[in-house]
């Protein structure tokens, strides 16, 4: 059965909630390459909220394992764990990934963007304690990201 395009963005949005884990295609402008990636959405409110914030996941560990300061800012996740991870990964999350709305809702509707399952919530509140604890993420995005805001130093 054929949707259409907004028929697709409004179910993709429903299925859509904090610590998902979506894959997409994510250009990165520092190399100029466009590559499928797995992303974990950061936004407490990802309905009224523009843009979308997202980790980045990697399984290319070697850089994350070497240095302590990038170790201590990941999330590692062992083969076999989550099932839409078949290999060792991490998530960096020294560094938020701002996604216009629009954009996320043109990728639904052609069907290049999809939910491919949800981090544990222990997970999450893994991920909430390095954000909190970060200096690299502005107090205004970790307002937009974190469940009830930062806590006051």
């Amino acid at each position: 059965m054929q949707l259409p395009p907004e028929a697709l963005k409004k179910l993709f949005f429903v299925r859509l909630k904090r610590g998902c884990v979506v894959k997409a295609p994510v250009h990165f402008h520092g190399t100029g390459d466009t590559k499928e990636k797995f992303l974990v959405l950061l936004n407490r409110d990802h309905g009224a909220m523009d843009p979308l914030f997202f980790f980045v996941t990697s399984s290319k560990l070697a850089f994350f394992e070497r240095n302590l300061t990038m170790k201590a800012d990941a999330v590692f996740i062992e083969p076999g764990t989550l099932q839409f991870f078949p290999l060792r990964t991490v998530i960096n999350c020294r560094e938020v990934h701002a996604f216009p709305k629009v954009d996320v809702e043109e990728l639904a509707g052609q069907r290049r963007i999809e939910v491919v399952g949800d981090l544990p919530q222990a997970m999450v509140a893994q991920i909430d304690r390095i954000i909190t604890a970060s200096k690299l993420i502005s107090v205004a995005d970790k307002k937009r990201i974190l469940p009830s805001g930062p806590a006051s130093p």
